[in-house]
C-alpha cells in the first residue's frame, strides 16, 4: 500500500509499539504514526515529549512521519488522502473491540480500510499502564520499553536520576564519585554515591537476615569453601578476595550469585527516594548491568604508574599482586568496547572517559559534573531546583512542576520545556562567567512562561510579569525583581542587549540557530507548527523578516564565547533556509 496510519496515546511508548511500528512500516511506502491530542485525558508525558520518545527509537525508519492527531482518526485519514489505518491487536478481547471499531469506521468512512496486526508472542502482555505501575514502585521494566522511555520514566515517575561510574581497581572511580556528588550537593542538588562494593559488604555481613541474603552466604560458602566463613555466618572478605582475584572464573561464579541480591539490595536503598544516583560498579559494562544507568557511564582510567602507586597505598600490595588483580577485570578499553557496543545496539546512552591520573577527583568534579547534568537531567529538574533552592524557594519542587507544566502545552512545540533545557545545559556549562547567574537562570526560567502564538510582541512582558510575582513570593527585593524583567524583556530581540547579563540571555535564546543543520530543520518545523493557524504567506513573510534581520546585524550572538561556538553555523543555517524561502522550495501548508 502507499500510504497508511496508525494512532495512539503512547504513554509511554512501549517495546510493544515499537515492534507494531517496524512491522507496519514494510507494509507501506510510508507509515505515519500519529499521538493522540486529547484535552480530557492527562498524560505523564506531555505531546511534545512523546514525539521525541517516539522519534528517538524511530529514527532508523526513514519512511516513518510522527504526527500529532486530533478529532477523529478516520477524519484525519480523509483530509490526508490516506486509505488504510493499520491498528495493534494485543489479545481476544482487544479483538472484538478492534473489530467493532472497524466497522464503524468503515461506516463512517467507506472508502477507508482497517487492517488488523496481531501483536507478537511475548509482547502482549506489555501495556503502558501496567508499565507506569510497575515502575511506581520501583520495577524493573527495561525489558518492556527502550533506554530512552526507561531514561523518561526514572525522571518522570520517580524524579531519579542515574549515572555510572566503572573503572579498574585503582582508577579513582570511588574517589571521583565522591567529590562529583559533593559538589553537586554545593549546588542544592541531591546527590547519592552509591558504591555497589558496599552493598556487596553488606550482603557478606551477618547484619541482612532476609532469607535471600542469608541464602546467598550459604551458596558462597558451599562454592568457596567453609575457609571463607567467619563464626558469625558473615563472609571473610579478605579471604574470599584471595580467591577470586586471583581467577576471573572464580570471579564471575560469585558474581553470578550476588547478582539477584544485590539488585534487591540496590532497589531498597533507592525506593522512592528522588534525586541523583551516582552507581559506582566496577563490573558494570561485564556484567550486562548498564540498564540499570540507562546506558549513562562515566568511565574512570589512569596509567599504569598511578594504578600502581594508588593499589600499594590503599591496600598494601605487592606488585605481584597488583598484577593479578588488575589483570582478573577488564581493561578501560574492554569496557569502553562493551559499554559502546551496547549503547549501538540500544541506540541511546553514552561515555564519558575521565583520565584520573593528573588532576584532583575535586578538580574532575567540577569540570565534569555539567556535562553529567546534561546527560542524565533530561526535563531540567535537577537543576531548575537548584536554583530555585539557591535564591530561597521553601518548596522548589512544587515550583518545578508549575515550571514544568507551563511548558508542557500541546501547542507550543518549540516553546516548551525542552527549550529550557537546552538553554539550562549552557547556562551551567558558563556559570563561572555569566555575571549575576542566578538573576540570569530564573529569567531564563520564566522567559517563556506565558506564550501564545497569538500573542505576538506580549509573550514576554506577561512572562516578565510572572517572574516578578516569583521574586516577590520569594522577597528577592524590587532591584533583582527588575533586572530579571529587563533580561525577559531582551528575549524579544528588538534593541540591542545593554548588558552583559542581557547579551547571555539574548545568546541562550538564539543558540537554537547554531545548532546542526538536522537539528536547525526540526526547530524550523517546531516554529512553523507553532504558527499554523497562520496562513502560509503571512508566515513566510513574517519568518523571513526576522531571518533577514538576523543576518543584517553585524554578528549574530553578543558574547564572544557564543560567536566562536555557534556564529558560523547560524549564518550558514539561516542563509540556507532564506534561500529555500525565496526560492520557493518549501510548501507552507497550514499545520507542517
Amino acid at each position: 500500500m502507499k500510504e497508511a496510519v496508525s494512532a495512539g496515546t503512547f504513554d509511554p511508548p512501549t517495546e510493544a509499539h515499537l515492534d507494531f511500528f517496524e512491522r507496519a512500516s514494510r507494509m507501506a511506502d510510508k507509515l505515519v504514526v500519529g499521538i493522540a491530542v486529547n484535552a480530557d485525558k492527562k498524560p505523564l508525558f506531555s505531546l511534545i515529549e512523546r514525539e521525541v520518545l517516539l522519534g528517538q527509537e524511530l529514527r532508523h525508519l526513514d519512511n516513518v512521519e510522527i504526527v500529532p492527531i486530533e478529532g477523529l482518526l478516520v477524519d484525519f485519514a480523509l483530509r490526508r488522502g490516506i486509505r488504510y489505518i493499520i491498528r495493534g491487536l494485543r489479545n481476544e478481547k482487544e479483538g472484538g473491540e478492534e473489530l467493532t471499531l472497524a466497522l464503524a469506521n468503515h461506516k463512517e468512512r467507506p472508502g477507508i480500510e482497517t487492517i488488523l496486526l496481531p501483536s507478537r508472542q511475548h509482547l502482549t502482555d506489555v501495556s503502558s499502564r501496567i508499565i507506569k505501575a510497575r515502575r511506581e514502585e520501583q520495577g524493573n521494566v527495561s525489558g518492556e520499553v527502550r533506554m530512552s522511555v526507561n531514561h523518561a520514566l526514572d525522571a518522570r515517575m520517580a524524579g531519579q536520576y542515574f549515572m555510572g561510574v566503572v573503572g579498574g581497581s585503582g582508577t579513582g572511580k570511588s574517589t571521583l564519585s565522591e567529590e562529583v556528588c559533593n559538589y553537586l550537593g554545593e549546588q542544592g542538588i541531591e546527590a547519592t554515591h552509591i558504591n555497589l562494593d558496599d552493598i556487596g559488604h553488606e550482603i557478606l555481613s551477618a547484619e541482612l537476615q532476609d532469607h535471600i541474603y542469608v541464602d546467598t552466604r550459604k551458596k558462597i560458602i558451599e562454592t568457596f569453601g567453609v575457609e571463607v566463613e567467619n563464626q558469625d555466618g558473615s563472609i571473610d572478605r579478605r579471604q574470599l578476595g584471595k580467591i577470586v582475584f586471583d581467577s576471573p572464573d572464580e570471579l564471575e561464579k560469585l558474581n553470578k550469585i550476588m547478582r539477584e541480591p544485590m539488585l534487591l539490595r540496590l532497589r531498597e536503598h533507592i525506593y522512592k527516594k528522588p534525586g541523583f544516583f551516582l552507581l559506582d560498579a566496577a563490573i558494570l559494562a561485564e556484567a550486562n548491568l548498564t540498564y540499570l544507568v540507562n546506558n549513562h557511564v562515566v568511565l574512570a582510567h589512569a596509567d599504569d604508574e598511578t594504578v600502581n602507586k594508588r593499589l600499594s597505598a590503599r591496600d598494601s600490595l605487592t606488585s605481584e599482586q597488583i598484577e593479578r588483580r588488575v589483570n582478573s577485570q577488564f581493561s578501560s578499553q574492554r569496557k569502553k568496547e562493551v559499554l559502546e557496543k551496547k549503547i549501538e545496539e540500544d541506540r541511546y546512552g553514552e561515555v564519558v572517559e575521565v583520565n584520573t591520573s593528573h588532576s584532583s577527583a575535586n578538580e574532575l568534579a567540577k569540570e565534569y559534573a555539567p556535562k553529567i547534568l546534561e546527560i542524565v537531567d533530561i526535563y531540567g529538574e535537577l537543576r531548575i531546583k537548584s536554583i530555585l533552592k539557591h535564591l530561597g524557594d521553601p518548596n522548589p519542587g512544587k515550583s518545578y512542576e508549575e515550571i514544568r507544566l507551563a511548558y508542557s502545552m500541546d501547542k507550543t512545540p518549540y516553546h516548551s520545556l525542552f527549550h529550557i533545557v537546552d538553554g539550562l545545559d549552557l547556562l551551567w556549562e558558563y556559570r563561572g562567567i555569566i555575571p549575576n547567574f542566578e538573576k540570569v537562570a530564573l529569567a531564563w526560567l520564566y522567559h517563556d512562561m506565558i506564550y501564545n502564538p497569538g500573542m505576538k510582541g506580549k509573550n514576554e512582558e506577561k512572562s516578565a510579569l510572572c517572574a516578578q510575582k516569583k521574586c516577590e513570593s520569594l522577597g528577592l527585593g524590587e532591584g533583582f525583581s527588575n533586572d530579571v524583567h529587563r533580561f525577559i524583556i531582551t528575549t524579544k530581540h528588538i534593541h540591542p542587549p545593554s548588558c552583559e547579563e542581557e547579551m547571555y540571555m539574548a545568546d541562550i535564546d538564539l543558540a537554537i540557530l547554531g545548532v546542526l543543520p538536522e537539528k536547525y530543520d526540526e526547530y524550523e518545523r517546531r516554529i512553523r507548527r507553532e504558527y499554523s493557524s497562520m496562513p502560509p504567506e503571512k508566515f513566510k513573510k513574517g519568518r523571513l523578516a526576522f531571518l533577514r534581520g538576523l543576518l543584517e546585524r553585524d554578528n549574530i550572538f553578543h558574547t564572544p564565547v557564543f560567536r566562536g561556538r555557534f556564529e558560523a553555523q547560524a549564518q550558514e543555517n539561516i542563509r540556507r533556509r532564506v534561500g529555500e524561502f525565496e526560492s520557493r522550495k518549501l510548501e507552507f501548508e497550514r499545520g507542517k
